[in-house]
């Protein structure tokens, strides 16, 4: 009888005890609870703080903006196409934007934006390079990729080769993919007169594509017109120059040069 009473009081120790350490490891884990919500909101609270201070200080006010890789555009509108503004909170300027804004100006091919802290951002461009001009009822230039990329403005340079023969809206249509390799073609022609022979680039006034006839050349000095078709446009290059020994005195009189044959040529002579 007294050992019943005895194991009976050691169990009822035991769940006393178990029971103050369950309510110890409750409020351990409750004081634990706030100490980590306690940290975490006031790094939340620095964070914002922290973020707020960035885009407010006047410290971050951005100061210059700095242009490179201009030629034909002055630094001023490249500055007003990016739309930055001198006092703009640096962290707040959003180069992504400004970049796409940059590149939807017509002579802009590539750019780059860069914050340079604390108050500076760079702004570096790649201008499009025209190497022709293109009539589709108004005049445009062409770069070297074959891509239409601005009308002519009365202060816009108008030396350079002219392609003709081409309407906006063909290009749009079916056989528009004829259209764009005959501009190819002739792109690959200005290309072959820049590198010499004859006629160079500085003495081709127009460049004409014809549906049916393809592709012709003509010149600024004698206006000759120099026949190349549809197709071979370096052999034929190839060929007008192995011809020119034999016509070099007559270069005035000549009014056509047909080239679209194999192995001979016709020079027809006024």
């Amino acid at each position: 009888m007294r050992d019943y009473k005895t194991s009976k009081r050691r169990r009822a120790k035991k769940n006393r005890s178990r029971e103050e350490k369950d309510y110890q490891r409750v409020i351990f884990g409750f004081f634990r609870l706030l100490l980590w919500t306690s940290i975490i909101i006031g790094s939340f609270l620095l964070l914002a703080g922290g973020y707020r201070y960035l885009i407010t200080a006047p410290y971050f006010s951005l100061e210059k903006i700095a242009v490179r890789g201009q030629k034909r555009l002055s630094p001023e509108e490249v500055i007003k196409a990016s739309r930055l503004k001198l006092n703009d909170n640096i962290f707040v300027v959003d180069l992504a934007q400004v970049k796409k804004r940059l590149e939807a100006h017509p002579w802009i091919e590539k750019a780059s934006v860069q914050r340079l802290l604390p108050r500076s951002v760079r702004i570096k461009i790649e201008e499009k390079e025209p190497v022709a001009l293109i009539h589709l009822e108004n005049l445009y230039y062409l770069d070297k990729n074959g891509q239409v990329f601005k009308k002519i403005s009365p202060e816009d340079s108008l030396n350079y080769p002219v392609i003709t023969g081409i309407a906006r809206r063909d290009l749009s249509y079916p056989g528009g993919q004829d259209l764009q390799d005959s501009i190819g073609s002739a792109l690959t022609l200005l290309k072959l007169s820049s590198g010499g022979g004859w006629p160079r680039k500085s003495n081709i006034s127009e460049i004409n594509v014809d549906p049916d006839l393809g592709l012709s050349i003509f010149t600024v000095e004698t206006a000759s017109q120099i026949k190349l078709g549809f197709d071979q446009i370096s052999r034929k290059w190839s060929h007008l120059q192995m011809l020119l020994p034999l016509i070099q005195g007559r270069l005035r009189n000549i009014k056509y040069i047909d080239l679209n044959y194999r192995k001979m040529a016709v020079v027809k002579t006024e």
